[in-house]
């Protein structure tokens, strides 16, 4: 019995070396191929980008086309450098407020008037403009040949610099950033006429503009340039819309 067991024991144990390494060698035989001419990780095929589905074109059209839908949105106008010259000696370096079409604005605007620094409160009709005075903080009633907002339109701003942009084209990081569309090219500052009222003609600024990818509808433009005589060289502008078709009641504050 004894001179048959160990035959028995050594058959056994060969058979468990087997099966434990027949795996190990398969996978280190599959390896050397990959390493000795079967091919290399370097010449397999490596991912590529998904081209974005639409042209620059394509996506300012469907912007085009969805804003003037909007019934109400939030706007806010800040500038990393300068400031933006209204009528009247206003040099506003801050603004935010609601728009609620066709033509109501509410805002509060931050400026240096007579080389103070002043707080403005405002609500804006077609033919009549209630702001504050800005050292007394009164409530005023200004014709709108009186008023530094009379042309202040923001609604019809976004359509002007969405209509007349005169090159359009995608960043070199990418058509998204941030989870946002973003174009970027040039158009003529006359297109900032409702913002400021007259422009200096000829004048050309830069913008970059981050849209929606569902909705289309624009979030904000950064504006770089001088779009009037007396703006400090190399003005830059951004502009912030949200809360779109948020309900809001403008009426006059008096």
């Amino acid at each position: 019995m004894h001179s048959l067991s160990q035959p028995l024991a050594l058959m056994t144990t060969r058979r468990l070396t087997f099966l434990i390494l027949s795996p190990i060698a398969s996978l280190l035989v599959g390896f050397g191929v990959i390493a000795c001419g079967g091919g290399s990780y370097e010449s397999l095929p490596k991912p590529t980008a998904t081209p974005f589905a639409l042209a620059p074109e394509e996506v300012i059209e469907k912007t085009r086309a969805a804003m003037p839908g909007l019934r109400t949105f939030r706007f806010k106008l800040t500038h990393s450098r300068g400031a933006t010259l209204l009528p009247g000696n206003f040099s506003v370096q801050e603004a935010v407020g609601v728009v609620s079409s066709p033509d109501r604005v509410r805002l509060t605007a931050n400026a240096v008037f007579s080389g103070l620094f002043v707080k403005i409160d405002a609500v804006i009709f077609p033919d009549v403009t209630y702001m504050t005075n800005p050292l007394t903080r009164n409530w005023n009633v200004l014709k709108a040949d009186e008023s530094p907002f009379a042309v202040f339109d923001p609604a019809g701003l976004i359509a002007d610099i969405l209509s007349e942009v005169t090159t359009v084209a995608f960043p070199d990081d990418g058509p998204i950033v941030d989870g946002k569309i973003v174009l970027e090219g040039t158009l003529p500052a006359s297109a900032m006429r409702l913002l400021v009222g007259g422009t200096d003609p000829g004048r050309i600024i830069d913008y970059r503009m981050s849209i929606e990818t569902e909705k289309f509808r624009l979030v904000a433009v950064d504006l770089g340039g001088v779009i009037k005589t007396g703006e400090e060289e190399g003005t830059q502008r951004r502009i912030e819309l949200s809360e779109f078709n948020v309900p809001v009641v403008i009426e006059p504050p008096i």
